[in-house]
């Protein structure tokens, strides 16, 4: 019983965001692009965060070994500067433009909520409790760029920089080390 009540809530949530992603979509079109745009972002920050410890990690081994290797410790040691460095400037970045977005998609609810509200005969409009009606409005579009930064903005990148540091693990330390270190994480996550 509790699971078909937890899909059922899902599926409402999903068709809510659904609808204000349309409504947006109304008064901002470029907002798709833009989307596309700022979680590549995010995806791209989560990738090279979880690509610094392996560069690090070729680093030190690239010094140790540096018998006539020395062009190829500059060359890692150079690589892991600018990686790091981009991940810093993208970790400012992605916010600027993040609440560029969720401030262009929050007036645009409200813009289109609005506009049907005053679409509305006058009979109507006075049965409207305004400040339920407004309370209501502001809720919906903050509820919308929540989920967006929850779901979309940070569980995502997440997930994508776990892989991708399992991965980098697989690399450097093995399978049994990264299988290690994925169990370690199932546990971690089941406490939560």
């Amino acid at each position: 019983m509790k699971i078909n009540n937890f899909f059922t809530k899902l599926k409402s949530g999903i068709n809510a965001y659904s609808s204000a992603y349309v409504l947006i979509l109304e008064a901002f079109p470029s907002f798709t692009m833009s989307f596309i745009g700022v979680s590549l972002l995010f995806i791209l920050t989560s990738v090279l965060s979880a690509f610094l410890p392996y560069l690090l990690k070729k680093t030190a081994e690239a010094y140790t070994l540096s018998d006539s290797v020395i062009p190829a410790f500059f060359l890692i040691t150079m690589t892991y500067a600018i990686c790091w460095t981009v991940t810093e400037v993208l970790k400012n970045v992605k916010g600027i433009f993040s609440a560029g977005i969720l401030a262009r998609s929050d007036a645009s609810l409200v813009s289109k909520t609005m506009e049907v509200l005053l679409s509305a005969s006058f009979r109507k409009q006075r049965e409207f409790n305004s400040a339920v009606m407004t309370a209501n409005i502001d809720r919906g579009s903050k509820s919308f760029s929540a989920l967006t930064i929850s779901v979309f903005w940070t569980l995502i990148p997440v997930f994508i920089e776990i892989f991708v540091s399992i991965f980098f693990l697989y690399q450097s330390l093995g399978f049994i080390y990264s299988l290690f270190f994925y169990y370690l994480l199932q546990v971690w996550f089941s406490w939560l």
